[in-house]
């Protein structure tokens, strides 16, 4: 260390500016009034932990969902973590037992909050697992369900039954409002497969 480097007295960074701390520092401490603290977009901290942790409503009680509130992408909370971009669930736990999850592996909730965050309603599984847990717990968006159907169980039963007795596709497709691609893939037990002919 030559004369002029200084050690920063809240991050103990070396530096050789004029100011008593690193510039990081100075600026953070000029903005936001504290060393530690960044905008609320990267969260509050030195370490990407402590950003981390900064971005989630941790609640007193160990059992209640600690809920991520950066930023979300589909359903689920997403964070840039060792140079990737991560799902805040899997970060929460790998944060806590000190690796990623294994090759193959998933981080599955408990608690099926796909915010939530503590560690305790999180584990590792596989994808079968995870398919499993959501057809048991009714979480899969199948049939009328899901958001881009446009049958219903009782047109579907109808469609099947008019396909049984050989009417074309195309005219099926007509009569309900549909592609034939999806007349097709009914045919084919590619959708809907559960539902039987009227």
């Amino acid at each position: 260390m030559n004369k002029r480097t200084k050690i920063c007295p809240y991050c103990e960074r070396e530096h050789t500016t004029s100011y008593r701390s690193c510039k990081r520092c100075y600026h953070r401490i000029s903005k936001y009034g504290d060393p530690k603290a960044m905008s609320p977009r990267y969260g509050y901290g030195f370490t990407e932990e402590e950003r981390f942790w900064s971005r989630i409503a941790v609640t007193a009680n160990p059992n209640k969902c600690w809920l991520w509130l950066g930023s979300v992408a589909g359903e689920y909370g997403t964070v840039t973590y060792r140079g990737r971009s991560r799902g805040t669930h899997c970060v929460a736990w790998a944060i806590t037992n000190g690796r990623l999850p294994a090759k193959g592996k998933q981080i599955l909730h408990s608690c099926d909050v796909k915010l939530c965050c503590n560690p305790s309603h999180l584990r590792e599984g596989t994808l079968q697992e995870n398919l499993r847990e959501a057809a048991e717990r009714n979480l899969t968006f199948q049939g009328e369900n899901h958001r881009c159907a446009k049958l219903t169980a009782d047109q579907v039963a109808q469609i099947k039954g008019l396909l049984k007795r050989s009417m074309p596709q195309r005219v099926i497709a007509s009569q309900f409002g549909v592609s034939k691609t999806a007349i097709g893939h009914i045919h084919r037990g590619r959708s809907w497969r559960p539902i039987e002919a009227q």
